[in-house]
């Protein structure tokens, strides 16, 4: 009888092993899940100024053109 005792005392504290992980993980995801939104939230900021809108404007012509000057070198 002591061991049937033991066992299920055995199974009860691995479940409340697996249940603190399981909600650690929760609280990670979460955490994680907060900090996409602020990154996500920045980066759209980011997009959003005159600054890059204008680097855009101005670098597009040289991305294009070192682009075709690049191809062109490698032969296709």
């Amino acid at each position: 009888m002591a061991s049937a005792d033991e066992e299920i005392t055995q199974l009860r504290e691995f479940a409340r092993e697996k249940a603190a992980e399981a909600a650690e993980l929760r609280a990670k995801v979460n955490f994680l899940e907060r900090e996409q939104k602020k990154l996500v939230r920045r980066l759209n900021r980011v997009y959003r100024s005159w600054t890059w809108r204008a680097g855009r404007i101005v670098l597009f012509p040289y991305h294009a053109i070192s682009g075709l000057l690049e191809r062109r070198r490698r032969g296709k």
